[in-house]
């Protein structure tokens, strides 16, 4: 089976995996693209079989709902990291017209590095292995990473800073908070992803997702049946 789910806040995409595996019974089961354990939105999860037709679903492009606060930088560059970097003044001084101009400047490929705490690997362990235990990785991986379109919806003004709300359409592989950390380079003040949450990956879409306790209900129906 392939299920649309709505993944709540605080769960990482292991958490999910396994509370799918524990509703459904199977012992098979995998997911299409990892979210961060502080964003939400659309999850598709595969069981059994299904699974296999998952490797096509990750290539897929994404959209999201994205929050960045310009005037803060952290560890994760998101809220879950300790603090490296305040400029609240320099942020709340920020013209949102030159803000505007800046968020609509990143369509496109820009080689960015992936973020310190990601599965990505390196000498055979993931970035956040590394993180976790206080160690420097021998290197931060570049990657292309395309942003085919970018909606302004608001800048509002942040005891921190100033909070930018966008929507997002990306490719396959794109870390939002390196995108958030790259905006704020543009800008020259602090920047971080504040929330995140994800709205369609292709032609799946959030609107038609369940969350966990639907899932339960649905299983255990179907069971009775």
């Amino acid at each position: 089976m392939i299920y649309l789910l709505d993944k709540p806040a605080g769960w990482t995409s292991f958490d999910l995996v396994k509370k799918v595996r524990g509703i459904t019974g199977e012992k098979k089961v995998g997911h299409a693209g990892t979210l961060d354990p502080l964003a939400t939105g659309l999850m598709i999860v595969g069981t059994g079989p299904d699974t296999k037709t998952l490797t096509n679903i990750i290539a897929h492009k994404k959209s999201y709902r994205a929050e960045f606060l310009l005037g803060r930088s952290t560890t994760t560059a998101d809220q879950e990291g300790e603090v490296i970097a305040e400029s609240c003044h320099c942020a709340q001084e920020l013209d949102p017209e030159l803000i505007k101009q800046s968020v609509k400047s990143i369509i496109g490929i820009h080689q960015l590095p992936v973020p310190l705490y990601s599965a990505v690997k390196v000498n055979g362990q993931p970035l956040y292995w590394y993180a976790r235990n206080n160690v420097e990785p021998p290197e931060l991986p570049v990657r292309d990473m395309e942003v085919l379109s970018v909606d302004l919806i608001s800048v509002d003004s942040h005891e921190l800073g100033q909070l930018v709300t966008l929507e997002l359409l990306v490719a396959s592989g794109v870390y939002i908070r390196s995108i958030a950390e790259y905006v704020g380079e543009i800008l020259k003040v602090p920047s971080m992803m504040w929330e995140l949450r994800r709205d369609s990956i292709e032609d799946f879409k959030l609107v038609d997702a369940i969350t966990l306790s639907e899932l339960e209900q649905l299983v255990h129906s179907d069971s009775r049946e």
